[in-house]
């Protein structure tokens, strides 16, 4: 049994209206029982049933209850205590069911969000976490490949139109319509990088993978279990002679199957040197990511609104931070290990915005010293200063011309 993430488009907004705060409020039907498709990287389809015992199960109910409704999925897949500010536009309400359908109550508080929703962006899609079991068999006359156990959910998201187009989608009257979620095609690039699945590789062990492998990997190691099934009948048929239809001798099949099982062992083997491989890359692109972060919170104090950073790699980025508290600063000659130590400097100090110096000959201040005229700048307080005086004593001055 491996744990997974899942999107699932639901029903769209039923009726929604504003209340007085100008708060859009609805119910909506969040999901239901029976079979969902979802496409595989390679394009082949994966059938997983959720039954009305893990669908209705108390415990699964209750995760859905007060939990965020976000505008579209979060590239990082779940809600989290450190996201949430940003990604939470309303939340759910009581959740309640029939013997289909589960439904919820839904509150959206943010302007954008609701914009969106009144312009015709009306469809929800559950975010979740489940573990899926690998036993196949036909529901209601459908087909599955696997089971949902232990649906707990994350957030409920408020979507466009399906994204893997009708031939995927269940068509049902308009108060009832369930889109059905069958590719994770439309999420960005970061998304992608960072989509990770916890793979099992025995009953108590497990290794998180990049998402686009893990159906491959699944695939892979259910046909391994598959052969060893089928060899160990076959080799439980030899020992007893029950072999229709061929005269073979049992020492040199069982010889022949033993050298297969031993070969898969060596295939399983490698898997694992690869699934290795694998988490030290996700380590890097996960460091990779936080290194950027970092960056652009720097450079999103430092340079102008829209200044657009996505366009910028890592360095080129640091070279204008740095340009910005150190005017004339030029990149040119200089080394990447000079451009870091020079923008980590920058990011730890992080200095004020110096006050800005006017020099304005109507307001130069003469002093003299050994009968000569010295020449003093004054800051923007100062000349402020200065004017509020003369402002008050300019009643005990003549109005005459100087």
């Amino acid at each position: 049994m491996s744990t997974v993430k899942r999107f699932m488009d639901g029903l769209r907004l039923d009726g929604p209206r504003l209340d007085e705060n100008g708060f859009l409020k609805t119910s909506a039907i969040a999901t239901r029982v029976g079979v969902f498709s979802y496409r595989r990287p390679d394009g082949s389809e994966f059938r997983e049933l959720r039954m009305p015992e893990e669908v209705f199960n108390p415990d699964s109910m209750q995760t859905l209850e007060m939990i965020p409704v976000t505008n579209n999925h979060p590239a990082e897949s779940l809600v989290t205590p450190k996201n949430a500010r940003q990604l939470q536009v309303g939340m759910t309400g009581k959740v309640t069911h029939d013997a289909v359908y589960l439904k919820t109550d839904v509150v959206v508080t943010d302007e954008k969000a609701i914009l969106e929703v009144q312009n015709g962006k009306e469809q929800l899609s559950c975010g979740y976490t489940c573990e899926l079991e690998h036993t196949s068999g036909v529901f209601n006359g459908e087909r599955y490949d696997a089971v949902q156990r232990n649906i707990r959910y994350n957030h409920l998201a408020i979507v466009a139109r399906g994204r893997a187009g009708p031939q995927v989608r269940l068509h049902l009257d308009a108060e009832d319509a369930v889109e059905v979620e069958s590719s994770d095609e439309n999420k960005n690039d970061k998304e992608n990088e960072m989509s990770q699945k916890k793979f099992m590789l025995g009953k108590d062990e497990s290794v998180m993978v990049p998402e686009e492998a893990y159906d491959k990997l699944d695939a892979f190691f259910n046909k391994m279990k598959n052969d060893m099934c089928k060899m160990s009948e076959d080799m439980e048929m030899f020992k007893k002679g029950e072999k229709k239809g061929e005269e073979v001798k049992k020492a040199d099949e069982a010889e022949a199957l033993q050298a297969k099982v031993d070969h898969l062992e060596s295939e399983k083997a490698e898997l694992q040197a690869k699934l290795d491989a694998a988490q030290d890359v996700s380590a890097k692109i996960a460091e990779g990511v936080k290194a950027r972060i970092a960056l652009e919170k720097v450079a999103t104090k430092l340079l102008p609104a829209d200044t657009k950073t996505d366009e910028m790699d890592a360095k080129t980025l640091k070279v204008e931070c740095i340009k910005a508290v150190r005017e004339g600063f030029s990149a040119e000659g200089r080394s990447d290990a000079y451009i870091d130590a020079a923008f980590e400097l920058l990011a730890e100090s992080q200095p004020a915005k110096k006050e800005e110096v006017k020099k304005t000959p109507a307001h130069e201040v003469a002093s003299k010293k050994d009968g000569v005229n010295e020449q003093q700048t004054e800051t923007s307080d100062q000349v402020r200063k200065r004017r509020m005086k003369e402002d008050s004593e300019a009643w005990t001055k003549s109005l005459g011309k100087n």
